[in-house]
């Protein structure tokens, strides 16, 4: 199915994300020869095809994974890259999932590629609670980005890891609270963002991961 163009630019932006993040990550675990068990490895990787395609209101117009050189350099057993839009409000959130050693995946954080890539970070990452009552212990890093271009435009980013315990962390330091860990999951979502969707009901990403976590602890944790 072909991708709207906003959705093939955010789809760009992550990858983009993954490769010039994910580069310095391999070269330290390499260094530090911190690889993972393939069995428990594959199988973390098996666990991201069951992520589903419809969430909710949330539908799948498209998805990409890495070019197949960008994870044999990153040694990422599993990957995708999705782009939903929201039936009833049209919003469009772009998605991507890696798993892979936990040396080079804690190494992935968006303001590295993001401000390397034409946009300035309008603030630092902020830790947000998506489900308290449930996961008092989970959260993410919040970002917002603008485009330095005529037009502007800004971006939301959520993104956090899992060591496949059920739990997504706003880890401060993720390479040493992960060190040792057998794989790593690792989740980045990316919205258009307008300062008038500045509260939890109304931000597209909030909103999708109301969706996307349970089913993430179905097809990931259980």
């Amino acid at each position: 199915m072909k991708m709207p163009v906003k959705s093939t630019l955010l789809a760009a932006g992550l990858i983009a994300a993954t490769v010039l993040t994910g580069a310095a990550g391999w070269i330290d675990a390499r260094l530090s020869n911190r690889w993972s068990t393939p069995d428990a490895l594959q199988a973390a990787a098996q666990r991201l095809n069951d992520v589903p395609t419809q969430l909710g209101d949330w539908q799948m117009q498209g998805g990409t994974k890495l070019p197949a050189d960008v994870e044999e350099m990153l040694q990422c057993a599993g990957n995708f890259n999705r782009s939903y839009i929201n039936s009833e409000t049209g919003d469009v959130v772009n998605v991507a999932a890696i798993v892979g050693p936990a040396g080079p995946t804690s190494a992935h954080t968006p303001e590295i590629c993001y401000t390397s890539h034409d946009h300035l970070a309008l603030d630092g990452p902020t830790a947000i609670s998506i489900r308290q009552e449930d996961h008092p212990d989970e959260d993410f890093w919040r970002m917002t980005f603008q485009a330095n271009d005529l037009k502007g435009a800004r971006l939301r980013v959520y993104y956090a890891w899992s060591d496949g315990s059920g739990v997504w962390s706003a880890s401060k330091y993720p390479r040493v609270k992960y060190s040792g860990q057998p794989f790593l999951y690792k989740i980045q979502l990316a919205s258009h963002w307008a300062e008038s969707k500045d509260t939890p009901g109304d931000d597209p990403c909030q909103r999708f991961l109301e969706n996307l976590l349970p089913a993430l602890d179905r097809a990931l944790f259980q």
